[in-house]
């Protein structure tokens, strides 16, 4: 099933609200609030668009993991970085 899809068990399943989406990428409630103003669907209906933004972003605790990462590895001379 799509990452998007919830199985309940006995055959019952949801999907993920957009709203769940974006906090699991780390968003806010505001944020995302402000990208739903932008991008209105019909009531009831799933707004691909919403879905499509939260799943094209990269957490920031990802992004800093890998720079700590490859900080540490000398993968990136920091002193090369902050001139």
């Amino acid at each position: 099933t799509p990452a998007q899809v919830i199985d309940l068990g006995d055959g019952k399943y949801r999907y993920l609200t957009e709203l769940e989406c974006w906090r699991l990428q780390g968003f806010s409630d505001d944020d995302f609030t402000a990208a739903q103003s932008t991008c209105q669907v019909s009531e009831n209906k799933m707004n691909r668009t919403l879905y499509n933004q939260a799943g094209n972003t990269i957490p920031v605790v990802i992004f800093e993991s890998m720079f700590t990462a490859m900080i540490e590895q000398g993968l990136i001379d920091m002193k090369e970085v902050t001139r």
